[in-house]
């Protein structure tokens, strides 16, 4: 049995009022944004390409799969282009997804 709101049909959230629900779909809309920003920080092991993402550290990676060693660009340039990368990726969902569905509101 799956309870819902009489008033917003969100999952039952008492006592929280209706307008201090996170609703579904803005919560489909936030991951989607968080899942773009996070692909834009992956980068792939040059051998077997698995997925690594690089957040800090000296510029050696061992990739966990084939153990292949490879190096990252970690220099302060590289860094501000990751994060700008990143920005622009949410931004852009955001923007995708506000253009289809007018009860999305991502800009706070």
């Amino acid at each position: 049995l799956h309870k819902s709101c009489s008033i917003c049909h969100e999952p039952a959230h008492s006592p929280l009022k209706c307008s201090e629900v996170e609703k579904q779909v803005e919560t489909n809309s936030r991951i989607a944004v968080e899942e773009s920003m996070t692909k834009a920080r992956i980068q792939n092991c040059g051998k077997c390409g698995v997925a690594i993402i690089k957040d800090g550290g000296c510029p050696a990676v061992v990739c966990s799969r084939c153990k292949h060693k490879q190096s990252t660009n970690t220099s302060w340039d590289y860094t501000w282009s990751v994060r700008n990368e990143v920005r622009s990726a949410g931004e852009a969902t955001a923007r995708d997804i506000s253009a289809r569905d007018d009860r999305v509101d991502l800009n706070g």
